[in-house]
């Protein structure tokens, strides 16, 4: 027969008294842990405290990122035509188109020209550039004789960013061939005007 009897350790020990062999059973004692319902308040005010805290660095971090997007200068992204100076060589017309933009890299760079000469519309495909100081780089085109003065409307095409909005739109003065000639009939006139003189000095000096 078993009798219950305590351990020195606190365990619960069965004992055999009948006559034989003895057998002794041994059960841990369970220690039962009481959790109040203040307890569990505290522990969800934890976890609510930790996702809390996790949440508000995952918004920050986000926010951060878009921060250092939007505040970047337009004008630093999308190309924009900043200033066109027409002159005349030879009887042609030259542009030179300043372009405002960065970066110019591969990846990302203004590979079009858009001339709009009254009806006619030119492409200038163009690779990447080399900055100026002020992230501007110029463009020079020939676009041959001028009559009429005509509008030109000029825009820029980045492979990121699309068109440009700031474009240039101007009238593109008129180069007349007849006083580009009467001028050159009046240099070259000049030019053997001064020869003969010179060489009339010269011959007076030999005799």
């Amino acid at each position: 027969m078993f009798k219950k009897k305590e351990s020195d350790a606190g365990d619960l020990d069965f004992v055999d008294n009948s006559s034989g062999p003895r057998c002794v059973v041994v059960l841990p004692q369970i220690h039962i842990i009481h959790i109040t319902e203040s307890d569990l308040e505290k522990i969800e005010v934890k976890k609510l405290r930790k996702t809390s805290w996790i949440l508000s660095a995952s918004v920050l971090a986000i926010l951060g990122s878009l921060g250092a997007i939007f505040t970047q200068p337009v004008s630093a992204i999308v190309p924009a035509i900043q200033n066109v100076t027409v002159f005349e060589v030879g009887g042609s017309t030259y542009l030179n188109v300043t372009v405002l933009h960065t970066p110019e890299i591969q990846g990302h760079y203004v590979d079009t020209i858009e001339v709009i000469l009254g009806s006619n519309t030119t492409d200038l495909t163009i690779g990447v550039q080399e900055l100026n100081p002020d992230d501007t780089f110029v463009i020079t085109y020939d676009i041959g004789p001028v009559t009429a003065a005509p509008e030109a409307t000029i825009r820029a095409h980045c492979i990121v960013n699309g068109w440009s909005v700031t474009n240039w739109t101007g009238t593109i003065p008129e180069f007349p061939i007849m006083t580009l000639t009467l001028l050159m009939f009046a240099a070259t006139s000049l030019v053997m005007i001064l020869l003969r003189k010179n060489k009339m000095i010269i011959n007076k000096q030999s005799v």
